[in-house]
């Protein structure tokens, strides 16, 4: 299995893949301790994995890593290391009907049934590592006029099914909700209701929710609302959700639901002259809320209790008629329950803008800069990743009504960005973009 029996460097050759028995695809080993008798020999430790060191671990592809983790001698994911990667291979099947009313006056009924579906194998030497995961969905809304007011139901369940290299349970949520909405005042509508909510994760720990619902909602103007809500809830990101949203994450996901038993917010909207703008903001506490972490293992989800606000503008300034200026902000302070450290992966501040330009009916000229604050990578804080601020530009012009033309320049100064920690965001990129509209 080795080239060298020197402890100072253990040269590893690739014995599979394309590059099997390559002298040239070998990777460095770290230091094995009880090569030196750390710790006594016969106790067992002698099978434990060895250590890939080094700040770059690279074969002479980058498609082909050996990264054996610490977490558990079966499983093998993606190492935070700089370059590191490995060659993942991943399938989704999605599955999806809805049938609802034509008619949305009176009485309205939409029922969907859909299913997802999700291998990720990851090719690694000595053997390819495989997960699959099926889930399914089922949802009901239903509307109807009720007296003064009318009556809006809810109803939905999703599960998984998972195919991890050690047991679990299936992770499931089943929620239902029923309001009364009515008008109190040419300008004012109230909604009450209730909430019952039950859910389990992949270990079998079971949570449940029974919480009143309410939202009030005054139309000011025909430029102006205000609403005021609240509403518990739980949830359960599926499957689909999370590596959609990190394809880094190690492949057998901890899926837990969140429970926010307190839910609270409002919202302002604001429509007049040139100005279109819309204020949100929230308070959550809840339980099981999931956050990234990137440790020796990989990126992680790990479930915590936490507190979070979030403050969101979003709007369009229109200073001429062919010109748009458009802006989005949003400000969240995140903690786990006893902390004041923000959660990982989750910047303070969120700055977007963009301007848009149309010199010709048929062509839009647009530049936009975004801004993240620094986030942590860890729950400790331990490290970080730096803030970023980056330029971009493209143009869009539309070819005989039909077809779309595009190109775009992504950060055209090539700052330095990360994704998640570990894993650097592309340098300047442009991107070229066709589009055909059949009807």
């Amino acid at each position: 299995m080795f080239r060298t029996s020197e402890v100072e460097r253990l040269l590893r050759v690739h014995d599979s893949g394309r590059f099997a028995g390559s002298p040239h695809g070998r990777e460095l080993i770290g230091y094995v301790p009880w090569q030196f008798d750390m710790p006594s020999r016969g106790r067992g430790y002698e099978v434990a994995h060895f250590i890939v060191s080094g700040r770059k671990v690279k074969s002479i592809s980058d498609r082909d890593v050996f990264l054996p983790t610490l977490k558990k001698a079966a499983d093998w994911v993606m190492r935070n290391y700089p370059g590191a990667t490995l060659e993942r291979r991943r399938n989704n099947i999605v599955i999806d009907g809805r049938i609802g009313s034509l008619n949305r006056q009176g009485l309205v009924l939409d029922v969907s049934l859909g299913a997802n579906i999700w291998t990720i194998a990851d090719a690694l030497s000595p053997a390819d590592s495989e997960v699959t995961v099926v889930s399914p969905q089922v949802g009901a809304n239903l509307a109807a006029d009720m007296g003064k007011g009318r009556f809006l139901g809810a109803f939905s369940f999703t599960s998984s099914s998972l195919d991890y290299q050690h047991p679990t349970e299936s992770p499931s949520l089943l929620d239902l909700h029923g309001s009364y909405r009515w008008t109190i005042a040419p300008s004012v509508s109230i909604e009450a209701g209730a909430r019952f909510a039950a859910g389990s994760s992949v270990t079998g720990e079971s949570r449940s929710l029974v919480a009143p619902t309410a939202r009030v909602t005054w139309e000011i103007d025909e430029g102006r609302s205000i609403a005021v809500w609240f509403d518990p809830e739980m949830a359960l990101p599926t499957y689909d959700e999370q590596v959609r949203r990190n394809p880094y994450l190690v492949r057998e996901l901890d899926l837990t639901p969140e429970r926010s038993f307190l839910r609270a917010g409002g919202t302002f909207w604001y429509n007049r002259g040139i100005v279109t703008m819309e204020l949100r903001a929230s308070f959550t506490k809840s339980s099981g809320h999931d956050v990234t972490v990137a440790d020796s293992t990989g990126l992680r989800l790990e479930a915590v209790d936490a507190f979070q606000t979030v403050i969101t503008a979003e709007g369009t300034v229109r200073p001429g008629a062919r010109t748009r200026i458009r802006f989005s902000g949003t400000l969240q302070p995140s903690f786990e329950d006893g902390t004041t450290t923000q959660l990982p992966m989750t910047p303070v501040l969120l700055l977007g803008a963009r301007g848009e330009f149309d010199p010709l009916s048929h062509l839009t000229l647009w530049a936009g800069a975004d801004y993240h604050s620094k986030q942590n990578a860890d729950l400790a804080a331990a490290s970080t990743i730096p803030d970023a601020f980056l330029l971009s530009a493209g143009a869009t012009a539309t070819i005989l009504s039909r077809a779309e033309l595009s190109v775009e320049g992504r950060n055209l100064f090539n700052s330095t960005d990360a994704w998640w920690a570990g894993y650097p965001a592309p340098g300047r990129t442009i991107t070229l973009g066709a589009k055909l509209r059949l009807q």
